[in-house]
């Protein structure tokens, strides 16, 4: 079983998580954030594009999502560790 270590800077439905299961298959980085997504209220992912939405920040194991060659098939490890916040910007 894949076990991926989430942290998160918003709620998910039913609270925060601190990982989620992505079972026996091989699961990507696509796979992993879809999943997230059905559990939260947040949009990650523009699906038609296949990226991250640009006020979002994806980080795997200390890589951030634009320095990983493989992008959404980026292969998932058990115990990966995978950050996603939101960037807010002040204003007034």
């Amino acid at each position: 079983m894949t076990k991926i270590n989430i942290k998160s800077s918003f709620a998910l439905r039913g609270g925060k998580i601190e990982h989620i299961n992505l079972g026996e298959i091989e699961a990507t980085l696509g796979v992993c954030l879809k999943k997230i997504e059905t559990l939260s209220a947040t949009n990650i992912v523009d699906w038609k594009l296949q990226e991250i939405y640009p006020d979002i920040e994806v980080i795997l194991n200390n890589i951030y999502y634009d320095f990983l060659p493989n992008k959404m098939e980026t292969i998932m490890n058990n115990e990966d560790d995978l950050i996603i916040s939101m960037i807010t910007m002040g204003g007034g």
